[in-house]
């Protein structure tokens, strides 16, 4: 973006036109800003918040002109976040999620379930529960899986579960 700054805006006399460049920085840092969250300790967003601030500057290269700056620099974003995406997959890292489900009303039913999640070595954060009329109890647990946790093989044991009625991610 200092390219941008620097030379994509001197053919205009008598004006600073680098001060576009300026306040689009600034001004999709703070829309980046709002993308980003913290929840449990755990940061998300901040790769999203990146491509976006990444991107007003490759629209900043190609809107100044410099079309070679800005499409090298697009190949060399989209290079980026494959690997890092690549690498995120395969380290072993915790993740949260929510689980939503719905259970036949009985004693103890919420409570098995928070047990269920323990053995399953799953860290439940909160939970969100709400009964109706026709004997069932909706749960939503915001949960943290374990690092390199497999969540369809968790799905499949709920579903399978007789006080389980639906569940979903």
């Amino acid at each position: 973006m200092m390219v941008v700054s620097k030379y994509g805006f001197s053919d205009i006399p008598s004006s600073d036109g680098a001060r576009i460049a300026a306040q689009v920085v600034s001004g999709i840092g703070f829309l980046g800003a709002g993308v980003i969250f913290v929840r449990n300790n755990l940061v998300n967003g901040l790769t999203t918040a990146a491509g976006i601030w990444a991107t007003a500057g490759v629209g900043l290269a190609l809107g100044a002109g410099q079309y070679i700056v800005g499409i090298l620099s697009a190949v060399l974003i989209i290079v980026m976040q494959t690997m890092t995406h690549r690498i995120s997959y395969f380290a072993q890292v915790a993740s949260c999620g929510f689980l939503r489900m719905t259970i036949a009303q009985k004693n103890g039913a919420v409570k098995n379930m928070e047990e269920f999640l323990e053995r399953e070595k799953v860290e439940i954060a909160s939970v969100k529960i709400n009964k109706n009329k026709k004997d069932e109890i909706k749960l939503e647990f915001e949960v943290i899986y374990p690092p390199g946790f497999d969540k369809g093989a968790l799905l499949s044991k709920l579903a399978e579960e007789s006080a389980v009625m639906a569940v979903s991610e």
